[in-house]
């Protein structure tokens, strides 16, 4: 099954809604999950996401590719459980998968 981890983040000026996806398996027997901790992979997301800000992106997007490219590959690189996010704005919704990243 896919779960999702739901956060707010503005980057340059606009506002995302960024859905972090994870593959898990279900413990049918004793409620939850048997691969994943809710609460560290929560924590462990605010913690990196605090840590950026649009100076950080400016500086790491030295191919001036879209923000949330630059993005997903400081956020894959620290976010060792995630396989995929989400980026919904007004007008979008983008999806990058790790392996687009990791290939490319």
């Amino acid at each position: 099954m896919t779960f999702k981890i739901k956060r707010k983040k503005t980057i340059l000026d606009k506002e995302n809604l960024i859905l972090f996806g994870y593959d898990v398996k279900l413990d049918t027997i004793n409620g939850g999950f048997t691969n994943f901790d809710i609460g560290n992979e929560e924590e462990l997301i605010d913690y990196v996401l605090e840590g950026i800000n649009d100076s950080i992106l400016d500086s790491n997007n030295i191919n001036r590719r879209p923000y949330y490219i630059t993005l997903s590959i400081i956020l894959f690189s620290k976010l060792n459980n995630v396989t995929s996010i989400e980026y919904i704005t007004d007008n979008y919704v983008s999806i990058v998968n790790r392996e687009d990243i990791v290939s490319s």
